[in-house]
């Protein structure tokens, strides 16, 4: 009878423990998601930030080749001015289609770049947690 007492009470304990353990988890779980919704915001301000600056700075750039540009168009004849315009403009855009696309690529390569980062973080901080639990629990 003791020992079925014994038991009784052991078991009590363990899931107690359990409980205890089960509690534990679910807060390191909200902790770790708080965490990822953190840094996740934390990425998308620094996406804009760095999206922002390269806006300004492309038009920045192309406020000043723009002026650039007038000011050449101006001291030109006017009989040769056709033919330079229209191979300006057709240069102008494919340079500007061009650093589109390389800021679209830019942009994406640093979004896969934040995710992978972040994706690997949080693999490592459940990979940790996981084997806390699991060391916890033997």
């Amino acid at each position: 009878l003791e020992f079925v007492e014994s038991l009784v009470a052991d078991k009590a304990a363990l899931n107690g423990r359990c409980e205890q353990m089960a509690e534990e988890f679910r807060l390191l779980e909200r902790k770790v998601t708080e965490r990822q919704k953190e840094q996740e915001e934390r990425h998308e301000r620094e996406l804009k930030k760095q999206r922002e600056s390269i806006l300004t700075a492309e038009k920045i750039r192309r406020d000043n080749w723009m002026q650039e540009k007038s000011k050449e168009i101006k001291e030109m004849t006017v009989k040769g001015l056709q033919p330079e315009i229209e191979r300006l403009i057709a240069k102008h855009k494919s340079e500007v289609r061009r650093m589109e696309e390389a800021n679209a690529d830019e942009q994406r390569r640093q979004r896969e770049g934040l995710t992978e980062a972040h994706e690997r973080s949080f693999n490592e901080l459940r990979d940790r947690m996981l084997g806390e639990r699991e060391r916890a629990v033997e």
